[in-house]
């Protein structure tokens, strides 16, 4: 992380005690926590243009769900768009990545729960409708 990079990102989360990046990583972006004194972080940053416009889009909806209760999303503290990368500042959240649990997973059958089971997740997300955002 640049210097540039780590100045936007302190303004918003206050001082860096230190930077870690998280195991598991998507193709999409590369996550990073980042501890402060006031807590722990994610820093989520993408490179090419069409996963930044995706990481644009998923730091409008975290926006809007700050204050929705009925579905567990990290709080949202800042977007930062810079010329050859966008950056999501969220709450780091404890738990389980779903790549973690199915290399964790003894046979094929819990592999398969864990499948449906996130697939059952991601439907109820996408069949909710937060007040707000539809604006």
């Amino acid at each position: 992380m640049h210097n540039e990079l780590k100045n936007k990102v302190e303004k918003v989360i206050g001082d860096i005690l230190e930077v870690n990046i998280l195991e598991d990583q998507g193709c999409t972006s590369v996550v990073r926590q980042m501890i402060t004194v006031q807590g722990i972080y994610v820093l989520k940053s993408s490179f090419e243009q069409k996963y930044r416009e995706w990481l644009k889009d998923e730091a409008l909806v975290l926006e809007k769900l700050n204050t929705n209760t009925q579905i567990p999303t990290p709080r949202f503290y800042g977007y930062i768009e810079e010329i050859d990368s966008s950056h999501i500042i969220m709450s780091f959240e404890n738990g389980m990545t779903l790549t973690t649990a199915l290399k964790k997973a003894r046979n094929p059958d819990e592999k398969r729960t864990l499948i449906k089971s996130f697939g059952k997740f991601v439907c109820g997300l996408h069949e909710t409708n937060p007040v707000g955002l539809g604006d």
